[in-house]
């Protein structure tokens, strides 16, 4: 008879990068996760989280505690973005990491540790988009993913008009799409990286880009 996995999403979890820390949702950050979203920037290729007007307090909440109870259930491994606050911004954006702002969230949407998959996302404050962020924080999540979820394939869902992060995936990782659905009547792309397309193409390839050093030694102390 087979024996079942043992493997459990953990009740909270910290990763530490070479620029930012990943960290579990945090009362402390409902504020700075309520700016993010109320604008209209940050979540311009994601329907479901556009308002007509401010996020409330109390929709963060609720949404933070909904992401806890699904990982509590191994559903899920949401993980917020703290980073260095730059000189003269961010103090609307403070968090419960001490000297460190709350810069946007990462992490597995869903995971199925009995498929061995998961879906992974990003939202990045857009004062801070296009200098590596995105990138540095989701390698930890897929290092953290197959190398510690024992996850055998990771996806991503994104609009087909989301350039930046088509691009990304398509020209940066190499992916081909390989569906799409209907969402918020807008055409989502599917994307899907497999455990060996990981080891052998992807890992590498993110470690050159943005140094393996900090992210081998993170994932190692997880597992230890």
């Amino acid at each position: 008879m087979a024996m079942e996995s043992v493997v459990k999403v953990p009740p909270s979890l910290t990763l530490k990068g070479r620029r930012l820390v990943l960290s579990s949702p945090n009362p402390q950050d409902d504020e700075a996760m309520r700016v993010i979203f109320s604008d209209p920037s940050n979540v311009r290729h994601l329907p479901v989280f556009q308002r007509s007007g401010q996020w409330t307090i109390q929709e963060i909440v609720a949404r933070r505690e909904s992401q806890i109870a699904d990982q509590q259930q191994n559903k899920s491994l949401v993980l917020y973005i703290h980073i260095q606050r730059p000189n003269g911004y961010g103090e609307h954006l403070s968090g419960s990491v001490d000297g460190m702002i709350v810069a946007g969230t990462t992490g597995f949407r869903t995971v199925d540790l009995k498929s061995c998959s998961a879906e992974l996302g990003v939202i990045v404050h857009h004062h801070f988009c296009g200098n590596g962020l995105a990138t540095e924080a989701m390698h930890l999540c897929l290092s953290y993913g197959f190398e510690f979820l024992g996850l055998q394939r990771v996806d991503w869902f994104t609009d087909k008009d989301n350039q930046d992060m088509r691009g990304w995936l398509e020209g940066f990782l190499g992916l081909e799409p390989v569906g799409a659905l209907e969402s918020c009547d807008k055409d989502m792309v599917g994307y899907s990286l497999s455990r060996s397309e990981w080891q052998e193409r992807v890992n590498p390839l993110l470690e050159w880009k943005i140094g393996v050093k900090e992210t081998r030694e993170a994932i190692d102390h997880i597992i230890a």
